[in-house]
């Protein structure tokens, strides 16, 4: 990797400032004649507050700038020897396909905010940024028809858009006691805008144009089959009602899947996307407390509005098999007859019984929540005739780490989702003692 670069900077009258930045990025990793990218940017300040028309209001507002820039930025992350193929020593076989055109990822980045603060108590930061990624890296996938596997290739574009908002405001309000608050909320929203060779089909994720990176992927259910979706035959088997559409052996009790594309069968080609991993808004809080030589932290996280799908053991109903695992109390909520409304399906010999094992948006879940990530009180000994051996403080103080969590979810922990494999969210309540020299 080496790379140039040029910065211009300009300030007039401490109102308008200017600034311009070019680089020259040379890598290795790019095959002949693509391994030098050339990435501008440009950014421009006014500082309001600086402004005639705002002299008046500078016990109000103290600071007011607003601010945008826009540049471009690359990226050479793809691992070695992409632009090469390779033979197998052993065999004379080319293994790994290269690509002699490959190049730098380009990264367009705009963004456009203020800095402002009020009464000289109030600090306040926006940023709205619209981020563009071209000439995307990517291995497509190729049909195992040919015998041969995929090249890496610039191809794709993914937007990411979003804003941030960032506030501090603190105060001493009396000699003994001061307070002061810092939170923020921001949104990220990513889409694919172009793709070559979309969809790219993971199971139950799929990369598909015009929807977020790597959405969920899944069956579309009404809820659970019912015995009046079922008439008897001649033989006094079950057989669905007309319009009503099942996998093979399903009975009621099952999870009613949804014919989609309307062929009459229950296939891969009937899911759809549901969802993706990004929450409509990120926010947190850390609040500080200060009287006399008393100190109280507490540090809120929390996202709202975003889409989680349970998988095993928690997406399987009761499994009465000698193969099962541990039964979970919610399983015992099982479809019967005279329990239409369960909240599993009907208890099954396995797992796979009644294709109940597919992933599918019966087993959605609002991953919204609210967490204390930690409360910290703390008390601060002075003047305690220590300082003939250097000491000048004492401060002790009690931590507790994950203490309450508030959510719609109960059955898992909605940030880390926990499944099976999975380590559960750990409290932790600590005593510690610091000294001051």
């Amino acid at each position: 990797m080496v790379s140039l670069f040029a910065k211009a900077n300009y300030t007039f009258d401490s109102r308008y400032l200017l600034e311009a930045t070019v680089r020259r990025d040379g890598s290795s990793r790019f095959g002949k004649g693509n391994k030098f990218g050339v990435f501008p940017s440009v950014g421009a300040g006014w500082n309001l507050h600086e402004e005639a028309f705002m002299k008046p209001l500078k016990d109000q507002i103290s600071e007011f700038k607003v601010r945008a820039s826009y540049g471009l930025l690359g990226n050479e992350n793809i691992g070695l020897y992409k632009y090469q193929s390779l033979i197998d020593a052993g065999n004379g076989n080319e293994t790994v396909f290269g690509n002699p055109d490959i190049t730098w990822e380009t990264v367009h980045m705009l963004n456009i905010g203020a800095d402002i603060r009020l009464f000289k108590d109030l600090s306040i930061t926006f940023d709205y940024y619209d981020k563009l990624t071209t000439d995307m890296i990517i291995t497509p996938p190729t049909s195992y028809i040919g015998g041969t596997s995929s090249a890496p290739l610039n191809s794709g574009e993914v937007r990411n858009r979003g804003w941030e908002l960032d506030f501090t405001y603190g105060k001493q309000l009396t000699k003994d006691f001061g307070f002061s608050i810092h939170g923020g909320l921001s949104q990220n929203k990513n889409k694919i805008e172009e793709l070559f060779g979309a969809p790219y089909d993971h199971g139950n994720r799929i990369h598909q144009v015009g929807y977020a990176l790597n959405s969920h992927y899944v069956y579309p259910t009404d809820g659970l089959l019912q015995e009046n979706d079922f008439v008897k035959d001649a033989s006094g088997n079950l057989k669905p009602k007309d319009g009503v559409v099942i996998f093979d052996g399903q009975k009621p009790g099952d999870i009613h899947y949804l014919d989609q594309n309307g062929d009459g069968r229950i296939t891969t080609d009937d899911r759809v996307i549901r969802g993706d991993d990004q929450p409509n808004l990120n926010y947190f809080a850390n609040i500080t407390l200060d009287y006399k030589n008393w100190n109280l932290e507490v540090l809120f996280q929390g996202v709202q509005g975003v889409d989680a799908y349970y998988s095993e053991p928690y997406s399987f109903g009761l499994n009465v098999g000698g193969d099962g695992q541990t039964p979970l109390a919610v399983q015992k909520d099982y479809w019967t007859p005279t329990n239409t409304t369960a909240r599993y399906p009907r208890m099954a010999p396995n797992s796979s019984y009644g294709s109940n094992h597919h992933t599918s948006d019966f087993w959605h879940f609002d991953a919204s929540y609210c967490r204390v990530k930690y409360i910290q009180l703390g008390y601060l000994f002075d003047q305690m005739g220590l300082k003939k051996i250097g000491i000048s403080n004492i401060r002790i103080y009690a931590n507790v780490q994950n203490p309450f969590t508030f959510a719609k979810e109960k059955l898992v922990d909605p940030e880390s989702r926990g499944q099976r494999g999975s380590y559960p969210l750990v409290k932790t309540y600590s005593l510690g003692l610091s000294l001051n020299f």
